[in-house]
């Protein structure tokens, strides 16, 4: 038991080479910065329905003291169940642009599974550039998840 929980909490989604997310145009007429970076975030889910924000107002400031636009290629979303293997649970969980009012415009990439074997992962890629001084900014990245089968005590 102890060796399975160590392999959940040491568990990742499988690297992608910036070759397969950015692919090189010789002929491109613009001068892009390369600044790939990686966040991980740890994000507790305390409801059967939440809905996360992915950007923060302090990041986007940071970036807009160097750079006009952003470039979204590719986020990975790792979803780790804390709850005893093979519990009947499952998780419905979409990454969106929020700034469309139309579901079906705002939808990156989304999964739906079961969660009884342990942790799963999407990846979405929105490819997607956007102002840093578009006020809808924080509204870009949001995932929406609902759990099924978690019928627990309130906090756990």
């Amino acid at each position: 038991l102890d060796e399975r929980i160590k392999q959940w909490q040491n568990w990742k989604p499988p690297k992608i080479s910036n070759k397969e997310i950015y692919k090189y145009n010789p002929f491109n007429p613009f001068n892009f910065t390369e600044r790939i970076q990686t966040i991980e975030q740890t994000i507790k889910i305390t409801k059967t329905q939440q809905n996360i924000q992915l950007l923060d107002e302090k990041t986007i400031k940071e970036l807009a003291k160097n750079f006009k636009y952003i470039h979204f290629a590719l986020v990975q979303v790792t979803i780790k169940p804390l709850t005893r293997q093979g519990l009947n649970t499952s998780i419905l969980a979409c990454l969106r642009d929020a700034r469309h009012l139309n579901f079906d415009d705002s939808l990156i990439g989304a999964i739906e599974t079961s969660l009884c074997n342990g942790p799963v992962y999407f990846d979405g890629y929105p490819d997607l550039t956007i102002s840093l001084t578009d006020k809808n900014i924080l509204e870009t990245l949001k995932i929406n998840i609902k759990l099924h089968g978690y019928n627990m005590l309130p906090g756990s």
